[in-house]
């Protein structure tokens, strides 16, 4: 039973995977792509989207294990 669960989650992952691939390349080949066009998503995103996209990119690796510890912390320091 578990073989076929596996079996099933990986083909299910696979159809999406190609089906994300058609859609990008039918969409490339449609479409002419230049750099100005990527960098800024074509003139669709909003002032909120691309500020959200900025904070998340300056966030790195040593403040989230700074704030999991900091949080472990404080709910140890809670608990007793």
């Amino acid at each position: 039973m578990d073989y076929h669960r596996r079996l099933c989650r990986f083909h299910n992952l696979l159809c999406l995977c190609i089906g994300i691939w058609i859609h990008i390349y039918h969409k490339r080949k449609k479409n002419e792509h230049d750099a100005k066009a990527y960098f800024l998503a074509e003139g669709t995103l909003t002032w909120w989207a691309i500020g959200a996209s900025l904070i998340a990119s300056n966030i790195s690796a040593e403040q989230f294990i700074g704030m999991s510890a900091r949080d472990t912390f404080w709910v140890c320091s809670c608990s007793l």
